[in-house]
């Protein structure tokens, strides 16, 4: 069964062979209850705004990626439902030739 998320103030800590990072969010419920296991279909290909790559602190990374360099891909993302909606977000990295190394 579905529990909704209740309104607050959220903190999100990552970490990463030993780099931490740090967001927080708040967060106002829309009291609806979403139907997880109804016959509606699944959204795929949702774009995200603003893909990007940054460094384990969060800073832009400018020019090439070096091999062995560690980076994150961050993007913006939104639910434009009316309900909180699960999901989950896959990034695919493809080589010069379009050959998917990293999923």
């Amino acid at each position: 069964m579905f529990k909704a998320i209740p309104s607050g103030n959220f903190s999100i800590i990552a970490s990463y062979a030993g780099t931490k990072n740090q967001t927080t969010f708040s967060y106002v419920g829309l009291g609806c209850t979403p139907q997880i296991f109804s016959s509606a279909p699944i959204i795929r290909g949702m774009p995200a705004n603003n893909p990007r790559i940054v460094d384990p602190s969060g800073n832009a990374i400018v020019g090439a990626v070096k091999v062995g360099q560690q980076i994150q891909i961050t993007a913006n993302l939104a639910n434009g439902q009316d309900c909180v909606q699960p999901f989950a977000y896959l990034v695919q990295i493809h080589d010069a030739n379009g050959v998917t190394i990293s999923l």
